[in-house]
């Protein structure tokens, strides 16, 4: 895409701090922007190597050490000013924060430069913590911002008035083309009563409410068998738990419930996004994350009041594939990668 003199448009993207837990999402918007024009990518020195960009400038490891919450706030605040300091930001047409820290972006960022940041945590941190509602405030209304759900947008234009638009959230999983068009078959839901298998692996999810599925799993006679989330490794007749999952992906490809027990209000669940693109049954404590999820996909995620109500749900295999189908379009690549487009140019 040609900026307004002809050329290729120049595009700065910034991960400031190179979270671990990011790492397929910045990849993945890295490609996107790399497909709109030239990108340079800031960042540490070790993180995301081989991401195809054309140009890296590296953030020195010296800037990120730090043992404390606030000496991370202030390795936030270097990193800034040694980004300001080493990079001409007049050379690019548009600069993207795939991730920002609220406090030192607010504090050091300047204030006549437009950019594009990234929602990721920020705007629920700062629901918690009127010093952060303060900072968030004072971010430049030059910054749009990148919300994951809508009404996040909507909450953003509305409580802040700042420019807030909406981008989808990205799926990983293979054997679906750039559209959004499945390239395998798609499984069909298992409607067995017996050994149904419950995907529960949120860190999110509360411990006291993954032990309530553990408890509800043992008095079903078998009927269902719960993978869940936990701080140990260990293994019942009719359940397991581990603190991580090396076989991740095939877990969520294989089961034939994913259980979320977290509540969240303007931060979304990745698991929930990775369960979809599977067309993966949900079953969800309330939330308004999961009610946003259930406008387009009503057929994929069901509200319950306890655990004990996984067994309740009301299953349509037709219009089941039908929602499936439809967000693995809204969410496709090419979907995403447009929505991006229109907004930077």
């Amino acid at each position: 895409m040609p900026n307004d003199r002809g050329f290729p448009m120049r595009i700065l993207a910034i991960e400031p701090a190179g979270f671990k837990g990011h790492k397929k999402f910045n990849a993945y918007f890295l490609r996107c922007l790399r497909g709109i024009g030239k990108v340079t990518f800031v960042a540490p020195s070790d993180y995301l190597t081989s991401c195809d960009v054309d140009t890296r400038a590296d953030i020195p490891e010296s800037l990120l050490r730090h043992n404390s919450k606030f000496g991370a706030r202030w390795s936030a605040i270097r990193v800034l000013d040694y980004i300001l300091k080493n990079i001409r930001l007049d050379d690019y047409d548009a600069i993207v924060f795939l991730a920002y820290e609220t406090i030192s972006f607010s504090l050091r960022w300047p204030k006549g430069r437009k950019t594009f940041l990234f929602e990721h945590n920020n705007i629920e941190d700062a629901l918690g913590s009127v010093v952060k509602t303060f900072f968030y405030k004072h971010i430049s209304a030059n910054c749009t911002h990148l919300t994951l759900l809508n009404h996040s947008a909507q909450y953003i234009q509305n409580a802040y008035r700042r420019s807030a638009v909406y981008i989808p959230h990205p799926y990983y999983r293979a054997g679906v083309s750039d559209s959004g068009i499945p390239i395998e078959p798609i499984s069909p839901p298992n409607l067995s009563s017996h050994k149904i298998k419950i995907f529960s692996p949120s860190t999110s999810t509360p411990q006291s409410v993954q032990g309530e599925l553990k408890k509800y799993v043992t008095t079903t006679n078998g009927k269902y068998h719960a993978i869940f989330k936990g701080n140990i490794t260990a293994k019942g007749e009719d359940w397991e738990t581990s603190p991580f999952f090396k076989n991740y992906e095939n877990l969520m490809q294989s089961c034939d419930r994913v259980f979320l027990g977290a509540c969240f209000e303007y931060r979304v669940s990745g698991v929930a996004y990775e369960a979809l693109s599977y067309g993966k049954i949900i079953a969800h404590l309330d939330s308004p994350f999961a009610r946003e999820l259930m406008k387009d996909y009503p057929h994929l995620l069901f509200p319950i009041k306890a655990v004990s109500d996984i067994s309740e749900l009301s299953i349509d295999p037709e219009k089941m594939d039908e929602d499936h189908r439809q967000y693995l379009i809204d969410h496709s690549f090419l979907s995403i990668c447009e929505k991006i487009r229109s907004i930077l140019t």
